[in-house]
């Protein structure tokens, strides 16, 4: 459950921090804005599915392991 909180706030921060980026990115004029203004859209995007793909990832491993200690016990 510790691993989730974590992930969720180091996502919150990533999060917010990319808002703000996209915010000002879309308001300079300079050469590189646009590209950073377009970077910034893709990770606001990505960034929740790969977050989300790591929290599955974790319930998945965190099942098998109870399964494989349960399984453990029995034998035992």
């Amino acid at each position: 459950m510790k691993a989730k909180r974590i992930i969720a706030w180091v996502g919150i921060v990533l999060l917010v921090g990319m808002y703000i980026v996209t915010l000002i990115t879309g308001m300079m004029h300079g050469e590189k804005a646009d590209t950073w203004f377009k970077m910034s859209i893709a990770c606001t995007i990505a960034l929740p599915v790969l977050l989300y793909g790591y929290n599955l990832i974790i319930r998945i491993v965190k099942k098998e392991r109870e399964k494989n200690e349960f399984t453990d016990h029995v034998e035992k």
